[in-house]
């Protein structure tokens, strides 16, 4: 009885420590596709009317948003998705890509990656073909 508890105990061991390195490594393909997102202006008075949609994934967070253009300019950005985390605060930076016309906008404060998810995304949309 001692043998088969002590055994079970050790199974368990394995097994959380093959779940905790797996958990780790994702933790780490996170950071290093955070530090990796450059953000490119995109000419906006250049874009055609119409709505692009834009997705950005970096595992812990993921975006999905359509840009809605209209004689050049941004009228509307609609996030379709968005898993964060704890990041949700970072929406409000739209008010302030819509507001400036830009890409280059300063993050949400306490939500830096997921101000930094959402804006490739709007990037990613405005080089797309709209729908």
């Amino acid at each position: 009885m001692k043998k088969i508890f002590l055994w079970s105990i050790g199974v368990v061991i394995v097994i959380g420590g093959v779940l905790l390195g797996v958990y780790f490594n994702r933790v780490n393909n996170y950071r290093e596709a955070i530090e990796e997102i450059i953000i490119e202006n995109v000419d906006i008075a250049s874009l055609e009317n119409g709505v692009y949609l834009g997705e950005c994934d970096v595992d812990f967070i993921h975006v999905k948003l359509e840009v809605t253009i209209l004689e050049g300019v941004i009228t509307k950005i609609e996030i379709l998705e968005h898993y964060n985390g704890q990041g949700t605060p970072a929406e409000a930076i739209i008010d302030d890509i819509l507001s400036q016309q830009s890409l280059e906008v300063d993050a949400v404060a306490g939500a830096t990656n997921s101000s930094l998810v959402i804006k490739k995304a709007v990037e990613l949309a405005l080089k797309s073909q709209p729908k």
